[in-house]
């Protein structure tokens, strides 16, 4: 079977990036053909607020008129490419995309995005979501959504620490006000006496640079291999997230041995209800409580542990894939459609309109 994998990152410290670069892995391991198409092998404009778009566009046109059994898109603007080519279509979602554009862009964006999402939806022939609260959220656009969660890779992963060799507290990822960074200054300067670590690279790196306090370490962007170190150097793992899919770094946290504190939205909830870890509400008040509750010594995180190997490795995922995609190949195949410019001149439109930076 031959697949085509479209996503704006592959590997890397991007959870969507991780996820797919994983998934290409074990499709090519269990005998599938696999293409991928990323901004790391594709025509686009390396500008703020138009890497996506122009690469959503530039990538559905390179690969215009093409057949694959499956063109698996990953996240909403990727699905542009399902109006160019031929085979049966998956899009995954990997988070709030609307709620987040509104977010990060305000409410006219917001409100693009959405229609942009609902299109995006009924162009696929199946809508898979990383966690179940996504899941829920698409369908109030199409009801047969299917949960398949995010995935980490376990044979990267190195041996845990013991909780004698761990210390301080960790974030690992985007630097942007979705992921609620914003915080951790403030954390930081109510937690005196404990060292915040941040890796990572976005638009709020220079803010966090210049409000962040002596007891606070930056260090960018840092390739996958020496991030997981890192986290497993440290003792708890914080994700003060506003929104949220369900964070490739919160289930290498677990899988790690790390306690987890995180907001009680999205994928979080999923992840460390029934003991698993530390939910707060956002904000700082919140957010210290469960900290100092969980930089306490004594904390067996066996549990969480196990929960996230058995349930979020890439072997037992894969599988979930496998059989859509079979199923999905089985069916008969769409009708060669003829592209029309128009559509996706439009959809080019919206997704300008969500991702250009406004000034």
């Amino acid at each position: 079977m031959r697949v085509l994998l479209i996503a704006a990152r592959f590997g890397g410290v991007s959870g969507t990036g991780q996820h797919v670069a994983g998934l290409y892995k074990y499709l090519t391991r269990s005998g599938f053909t696999v293409d991928v198409a990323t901004a790391d092998n594709s025509p686009h404009l390396n500008v703020p607020g138009l890497k996506t778009p122009t690469f959503a566009l530039l990538s559905a046109l390179a690969h215009a008129g093409r057949h694959y059994d499956v063109i698996h898109a990953h996240n909403v603007p990727q699905a542009l490419i399902f109006k160019t080519t031929r085979g049966r279509k998956v899009l995954t979602l990997h988070g709030f995309f609307a709620e987040q554009e509104a977010m990060l862009r305000g409410s006219l964006v917001g409100a693009a995005a959405a229609a942009l999402e609902k299109k995006a939806l009924s162009w696929a022939d199946s809508v898979t979501a990383v966690s179940t609260v996504v899941a829920d959220s698409a369908k109030r656009y199409r009801p047969d959504i299917q949960y398949i969660p995010n995935a980490v890779d376990t044979e990267q992963l190195p041996k845990p620490l013991s909780p004698d060799q761990r210390m301080g507290v960790i974030y690992a990822g985007r630097l942007s006000r979705e992921k609620g960074v914003d915080l951790i200054p403030e954390l930081a300067k109510k937690i005196t006496d404990v060292q915040f670590s941040i890796i990572g690279d976005g638009p709020l790196f220079s803010k966090l640079a210049n409000e962040s306090p002596s007891n606070v370490r930056l260090y960018g962007a840092l390739d996958h291999s020496a991030t997981l170190k890192l986290m497993n150097r440290s003792r708890v793992f914080l994700l003060p997230s506003r929104s949220e899919g369900l964070s490739t770094s919160l289930i290498e946290a677990m899988m790690l041995g790390l306690t987890c504190v995180a907001t009680n939205v999205g994928g979080n909830v999923e992840l460390l209800s029934e003991g698993r870890g530390y939910l707060a509400d956002y904000g700082v008040t919140s957010l210290e409580a469960a900290l100092r509750e969980a930089l306490l010594e004594g904390h067996d995180t066996s549990p969480s542990m196990k929960y996230a190997r058995e349930n979020y490795s890439w072997n037992a995922v894969v599988k979930r894939y496998v059989t859509l995609y079979e199923m999905l190949s089985s069916q008969k195949r769409s009708q060669s459609r003829k592209i029309e410019s128009g559509s996706i001149r439009h959809t080019y439109r919206l997704l300008g309109r969500i991702h250009s930076s406004v000034y």
